[in-house]
């Protein structure tokens, strides 16, 4: 029982390394996101809440968006759930490597799976047979620098008035619009057979651009690049 347990506390460590060289591609997302809620109205307990509940970067981007234009929250509910769509098929392409763990573990690494943690784990998958346990502590992870870098910025919301004004609402839109051009054949492609449609043949090319895209150069070089584009743009006068 203790080598068992042990064994699980080194796979998640082992997850939780694995998925830290995504970080410098995530941090600023995170910030710009709190800077953005803050701006839009939502109070600091809000916007951490959102990071820790929905754990979605591009479903809580859109919600401050509605929430700021005063959209009703079907809405906001109806738009964020269409967004996050793919992630049924993420989960739904790892079901097979888990599907002996235990529930409640299938259920905490489906609420926390994302875009990056998958490509982490499915690289594992492909060269272990696939780990539950290492999925959770690449979820771990990712959940701990979104959540810090969301009060980091909610610290230097306070000294930002006006993002758009500094070009930071273009930041994330810029950014998804590159980073899906490179993505978008992951979430159509699970590794198993769904809806009994072969997807072997494509799940291999889209894993490759799962892991580009989620890679630390890709993604460091896409946030560096959008970053410096959204604040040298001249805005609309």
């Amino acid at each position: 029982m203790q080598g068992e347990t042990t064994g699980r506390w080194q796979a998640m460590r082992r997850g939780f390394v694995a998925t830290m060289i995504v970080w410098p591609g995530v941090a600023p997302f995170g910030m710009v996101y709190a800077v953005s809620a803050l701006a839009a109205g939502l109070s600091f307990a809000e916007t951490l809440g959102m990071s820790l509940i929905v754990f979605a970067g591009a479903s809580q981007f859109t919600a401050v968006g509605l929430f700021a234009a005063g959209a009703n929250p079907i809405s906001i509910i109806a738009a964020t759930a269409i967004i996050n769509a793919r992630h049924l098929l993420l989960a739904a392409s790892t079901a097979s490597y888990i599907r002996q763990s235990p529930g409640w573990l299938r259920a905490v690494v489906a609420f926390q799976l994302t875009d990056e943690t998958y490509a982490v784990g499915v690289q594992q998958f492909e060269k272990t047979g696939g780990d539950a346990w290492f999925q959770f502590g690449a979820n771990l992870s990712l959940y701990f620098i979104w959540a810090l870098s969301t009060v980091i910025g909610s610290l230097l919301g306070a000294l930002i008035p006006d993002p758009a004004g500094l070009g930071l609402d273009l930041i994330f839109p810029l950014t998804f619009i590159a980073t899906a051009m490179l993505t978008a054949s992951m979430a159509l492609a699970p590794r198993r057979d769904l809806f009994s449609v072969p997807s072997r043949s494509i799940s291999v090319r889209s894993r490759k651009a799962c892991s580009l895209a989620s890679s630390p150069s890709t993604a460091s070089e896409i946030s560096v690049l959008m970053c410096s584009t959204a604040l040298s743009t001249p805005l609309p006068r």
